[in-house]
């Protein structure tokens, strides 16, 4: 018996040019003791093939050092080249296999290695031989003590420190520090509560408690609670029937997205809970990149295979939703890959990165397809400059390492006479060729525009501890700044929440300022009340107060964008507004149109003044075409009733 599922796998491996069949069956080989020199051939040709994607290349690697020995060195060398959060395991099967992987990891850590490669190198050191080497060990230190660092990644060089380490205090008065921190984001809070609690038991009731009272806290969003239901129960402080409750409470709420439902689902066991995800999938109202799982249950592969074939056939959809049914059909259903490329290939005629981008999740062939066609308009001196670089935007987010072609591409755009935004992403997409000094030039070079060095601070926030503190004084210079524009500011102060509780604190303090600051624009006070709500949790109830007052702007844009942060806060406080702002005959078509959207998604119970305003909209012919084809889109998608009705007037109106 296992001698014939032997050679039927044999079979199916040498029919197939896909990488992620091949590998399946490798792995059935060696699940029965059936290891050959033919299934290592097609392993080893998935391990050197840079078109497959690196994580399937990772795994060819580690299937093929089990099959054979010799080709230990290679597979190392392929598996370090993956994702710092996915080789972990990997370089661990390979060390039991007989690799010296420790001594290839921390060769990795003499260049500028980012924070995610030290901590993993770290982790694995400490997995190996008990304790890191010194350079490994100050560079731990390094990361926990940074103030500018990000929670998560301080909690994990503590966490690895506390392995060793004789005693666990400096790890537990930081994790404690930020359970008791209310301007914290509560994942945070929650997830330092977790660790907390498993290096002193002791802790438990506190940090329950603590995140017991933020659940009820009335600033809480739904998105929050549904995070927070989470780390309780991984605390193990609430039973199942209380999750189910809490979960399907968030559900049920009127105003809660598509994207907190589902997750809030995830942890339910209730009866219902199949009912309500196939009907979040089939909700048309929601856009379809939302409401299209990435990856689908076995329970929902029916339901997302012909919501997908719906879309790919609805006149209403946008390049961009064929695009995304077409990948969602290919993942729910294998059978499909045939129809999805033919919807594709079509779509790359007139919008071919998108497609191409979609075409390189239907398989190795179309992969190796793309990354062709990709290289071809990288090459070709009479494209576009824009045109070759988002080729090569694509290309190196297919293939972690880049071709020669794409490598000589960037260095022409990082020293020829182009945009200092574009020399900067073409050196940030040097850096596992040229590292990332050529980056921090620029963000210390005064003559570069600011608005560029603020976009190099942030490229730079996971490298060294002094590019996170310089980045963040040059952030905090540029908002703080009254002669820069109003927007870059804002920015700027958004982007200082990327810096550790340090930055988040230097983000609201600037952003209060802004937010009261009168002589702003309403669009940047809104921003800059926008990011106090999420760099100051316990100061929501300011950031609120500010957005009412500008909930009443003259300009019905400007007093729109302030509803539409309010309910991103608090949906239900927002509904009246934005209802009476939908049905004023008075706005302008568009504006009425863009609360008509903004009312969709607050509330699920108000849409019938939406449809009513699209269809108004719709029909109105001394609208621009424009407005009324993005109109009747919107009419089709949110009316059953009306949905044949606008169907007809968007094929009239494309046909003009």
């Amino acid at each position: 018996m296992r001698a014939r599922f032997a050679e039927h796998v044999r079979e199916v491996i040498g029919a197939s040019s896909d990488a992620g069949v091949i590998i399946a069956g490798a792995r059935a080989l060696i699940t029965i003791g059936h290891r050959d020199e033919s299934t290592a051939s097609s392993v080893r040709g998935i391990m050197l093939d840079h078109v497959v994607p690196p994580n399937l290349r990772a795994e060819a690697a580690t299937i093929l050092a089990t099959i054979d020995p010799r080709d230990m060195a290679e597979a190392v060398d392929v598996v370090l080249r993956t994702a710092p959060f996915s080789r972990h395991l990997k370089l661990l099967d390979l060390a039991r296999l007989g690799a010296d992987v420790a001594a290839h990891a921390t060769a990795e850590l003499d260049g500028d290695a980012d924070c995610d490669t030290k901590l993993k190198t770290a982790e694995l050191v400490v997995d190996l031989h008990g304790q890191p080497d010194r350079k490994v060990l100050r560079d731990l230190r390094d990361l926990a003590d940074d103030t500018y660092l990000a929670s998560s990644k301080r909690r994990e060089a503590l966490m690895t420190l506390a392995r060793f380490e004789p005693s666990a205090s400096a790890a537990i008065g930081y994790l404690d520090s930020v359970v008791l921190d209310r301007d914290a984001p509560v994942e945070e809070r929650g997830d330092a509560a977790h660790v907390l609690v498993r290096l002193d038991r002791s802790q438990w009731l506190k940090c329950v408690a603590t995140l017991k009272r933020a659940l009820v806290d009335p600033a809480v969003t739904l998105e929050e609670q549904v995070t927070l239901i989470g780390r309780l129960r991984r605390l193990n402080a609430l039973r199942q029937g209380e999750i189910n409750k809490l979960n399907l409470a968030v559900v049920h709420h009127p105003g809660s997205p598509t994207p907190v439902r589902r997750d809030a689902l995830r942890r339910v066991t209730d009866q219902a809970r199949e009912a309500i995800l196939q009907g979040l999938v089939s909700d048309t109202s929601t856009p379809v990149a939302v409401r299209l799982p990435r990856y689908a249950d076995d329970s929902l592969t029916e339901v997302v295979t012909v919501a997908a074939r719906e879309v790919l056939t609805a006149i209403e959809s946008t390049p961009a939703d064929r695009a995304t049914a077409a990948v969602a059909l290919t993942r729910s259903s294998r059978r499909s890959v045939p129809e999805a490329v033919g919807t594709l290939t079509g779509l790359a005629v007139d919008h071919r990165f998108r497609a191409w981008r979609a075409l390189a999740d239907c398989g190795t062939p179309h992969r190796r397809e793309v990354v062709t066609a990709v290289l071809d308009v990288v090459g070709d001196q009479a494209q576009p400059r824009h045109a070759r670089f988002r080729a090569v935007e694509l290309v190196t987010d297919l293939l972690r390492t880049p071709p020669a072609e794409v490598v000589d591409f960037l260095h022409e755009m990082a020293s020829g006479e182009t945009s200092a935004r574009r020399r900067l992403d073409a050196l940030f997409r040097l850096r596992h060729v040229d590292e990332v000094d050529a980056v921090r030039a620029m963000r210390d070079d005064e003559r570069v525009p600011a608005s560029v060095r603020r976009l190099a601070a942030t490229k730079l926030a996971d490298y060294r501890p002094e590019d996170r503190a310089k980045g963040a004084g040059l952030l905090r210079a540029i908002a703080a700044d009254t002669g820069q524009r109003p927007a870059l500011r804002c920015a700027a102060a958004s982007d200082l929440l990327r810096f550790g509780a340090a930055g988040r604190a230097h983000a609201a303090e600037i952003a209060h300022v802004m937010a009261v600051d009168t002589e702003l624009p309403p669009t940047s006070r809104v921003r800059a009340a926008e990011v106090l709500a999420v760099a100051a949790r316990s100061r929501r109830g300011e950031a609120l107060a500010i957005l009412d007052e500008l909930c009443g702007a003259k300009n019905p844009l400007h007093r729109l964008h302030a509803v539409n942060a309010v309910a991103a806060m608090t949906p239900l406080r927002a509904t009246h507004t934005l209802r009476a702002m939908t049905t004023n005959r008075d706005l302008p078509p568009v504006v009425r149109l863009r609360c008509a959207e903004a009312l969709v998604r607050n509330h699920r119970e108000h849409r019938e003044p939406a449809v009513i305003t699209a269809r108004e909209v719709a029909f109105d012919e001394q609208v621009p075409k424009h407005v009324r084809v993005h109109a009747a889109r919107n009419l089709a998608r949110w009316s059953e009733v009306f949905r044949d009705e606008a169907r007809r007037l968007l094929h009239d109106l494309l046909e003009r």
